[in-house]
Formats: C-alpha cells, sequence, structure tokens
C-alpha cells in the first residue's frame, strides 16, 4: 500500500490555501486602508489644534491658520496664507487618502483663527476619502468657536 498524497489532493490543497490567502490579503488591505484614513484625519485634526493653540498663546502676536489642499495641509503664521512663506509647515496627506470636500464659511480653502479667543470666521467642514472608495470617509468640523472635532 502506497502511502501520500494524490495529485488531485494536492490540487485541492493548493487551491484551498490560494483561496484563503486572498482572502486575508483582501482584508488586511482594507484595514490598512482604514487605518490610514483615520491617522490622517488624526493628523490634521492635530494641526488644526496647533494654529489654534498658538494663535490663543499669541505667539510673535500673529494669528495662525491652515490652508487645505487635496494632497497637503499647510500649517502659516499671519491672518494671510502665502504659498512662498519660508516658515509654513506642510503635512503631506498619503496617496491612499484625499481632502475631497472643503466646505468653510465664506468659502475659500482657509482657517485662520483670531488671537486672544481661538475663534474663526472660516467655519465648517473638511472631509477626508479614501482614493479608492471615496464613500469611507471622515469629516473634520471646526465650530465658529474655533472648536474642532473629528
Amino acid at each position: 500500500m502506497k502511502k501520500g498524497f494524490t495529485m488531485t489532493e494536492t490540487i485541492i490543497i493548493v487551491a484551498v490555501s490560494i483561496i484563503l490567502f486572498a482572502i486575508i490579503v483582501s482584508a488586511f488591505s482594507g484595514f490598512n486602508k482604514n487605518q490610514s484614513l483615520n491617522s490622517t484625519s488624526s493628523e490634521v485634526v492635530s494641526v488644526l489644534n496647533e494654529a489654534r493653540a498658538l494663535t490663543l498663546a499669541s505667539l510673535d502676536n500673529k494669528a495662525y491658520g491652515v490652508h487645505f489642499q487635496s494632497d497637503k495641509v499647510i500649517f502659516f503664521k499671519g491672518s494671510v496664507f502665502s504659498s512662498s512663506d519660508p516658515d509654513n509647515k506642510i503635512t503631506t496627506i498619503s496617496s491612499k487618502i484625499s481632502i475631497s470636500n472643503i466646505s468653510l464659511n465664506g468659502g475659500g480653502d482657509d482657517i485662520i483663527f483670531q488671537r486672544l479667543t481661538g475663534k474663526t470666521d472660516q467655519d465648517g467642514t473638511i472631509t477626508l476619502s479614501l482614493v479608492s472608495d471615496p464613500s469611507k470617509s471622515k469629516t473634520i468640523t471646526v465650530g465658529v468657536s474655533g472648536i474642532i472635532e473629528l
């Protein structure tokens, strides 16, 4: 009596292994994308909080703000964004994520916090979405009072 596996058994084992591997890779990929969306959203909230905190502290007697683009967030000093300012701090967003919607009071792409109060006239929402699945998104809300919520 011979011991071992037949060719059919080996093919079935390989096929089942490939199917399981594909399921695991797919699940991990989805998890990785969601983690990227969560961490990017937290990073944007952190930049906004830093701008508000420095404005409230009246560092250099200046207001601070944040400028949004589809692939980056730019922290700036002063009440007007200037792309050529060497003091700008650029936070590049993961290529898996895009800023898909900027809906701020008065239009525009900037949120500027007011000295001493931390309020803003540019209240509204910023939506970050997965590039591969725009239905998966996170919305950041900035209130008139300057409070930031994710």
